[in-house]
């Protein structure tokens, strides 16, 4: 869908009011986002009565978390009070416009009450799951907001941006073994997104040992397939995650014979990775003519640790 033709439906719909209900509905069709065109267009509607029984209670809740959003209060509290008068209080839907009427006055804690009755009456309800989890991560309060979440996807497990929220939550506090398991889980839902596997990979390098430094080298190498020869950030980890396990080689020099010779094959591997890896970071240098070239030399000089 082209710009062009947005905007002539939306200057059809504010030249003719009949066009306007085609035209909210288009909006609401394609996911687009206008809260002052809603509110303005719909509070047109009702009072010309140009919508059926039916469409007008939907519009109402429209206008009032479009109003909410533009922070028209008391346009929201009209629509709302329309809404309880015909429905009742004890609605879900008027419960989650009540609720977030009260986050707009900042009244968090009876918002996060009313939500949690609404999940009473309904546990799988995804809006007030979302709005729920949203009022913890405005408030800051990150250990609420991972159980709230958590339990949100024994719900809804193939939410993608639900475990991208977890994951960004167990990095702050860096809980890397439970960050660790939901990269895991967004890699199994689209495992060809390069980026879930170079951060894997990176988690993997932040927890440490042997095993997890080799298991990332595998992960960076193969983002690097899948995005770029050029790809600095992965190039940059496979560096480091090689120093790394040169350190363990380093202070395990005096283990037994199978051990050192299982390390000193490692060794016998890091020589060609850093020189690929360098050369390939000194070229992006180079082809961009990067300022920071010189920098660049100076601290790839310091990976040279297998002469």
């Amino acid at each position: 869908m082209s710009l062009t033709v947005l905007e002539e439906k939306r200057q059809q719909a504010f030249a003719n009011l009949e066009e306007s209900w085609d035209y909210l509905n288009f909006l609401e069709i394609n996911n687009i986002h206008k809260p002052r065109d809603v509110v303005q267009l719909g509070m047109k509607l009702l009072k010309a009565k140009k919508t059926s029984e039916t469409n007008k209670w939907r519009l109402m809740e429209k206008i009032a978390i479009c109003s909410l959003e533009l922070g028209q209060k008391d346009i929201a509290s009209k629509m709302v009070k329309f809404l309880i008068d015909k429905f009742g209080q004890d609605s879900k839907r008027v419960k989650m416009l009540r609720a977030m009427e009260l986050e707009s006055d900042d009244q968090t804690d009876k918002a996060i009450k009313l939500y949690d009755s609404i999940l009473a009456q309904d546990s799988n309800h995804m809006g007030a799951w979302k709005r729920s989890i949203g009022i913890m991560l405005t408030t800051k309060d990150h250990r609420s907001a991972i159980k709230s979440i958590n339990e949100y996807l024994e719900f809804y497990p193939n939410d993608k941006e639900a475990w991208k929220l977890l994951l960004n939550l167990y990095l702050i506090q860096h809980n890397y073994e439970f960050a660790k398991f939901v990269c895991e889980e967004l890699i199994l839902i689209n495992g060809d997104d390069y980026l879930y596997l170079m951060l894997y990979a990176e988690i993997l390098y932040n927890i440490g040992n042997q095993n997890n430094l080799l298991i990332a080298l595998k992960y960076f190498s193969q983002c690097i397939l899948l995005s770029s020869n050029l790809n600095l950030r992965c190039l940059f980890g496979i560096l480091m995650c090689l120093r790394a396990l040169n350190e363990i080689n380093v202070s395990n020099s005096n283990n037994d014979d199978n051990s050192q010779s299982n390390l000193n094959n490692i060794s016998s591997l890091n020589k060609e990775l850093i020189q690929q890896s360098c050369q390939k970071i000194m070229k992006c240098y180079t082809k961009f003519k990067s300022p920071l070239l010189e920098n660049i030399k100076a601290v790839l000089l310091e990976f040279d640790f297998q002469n």
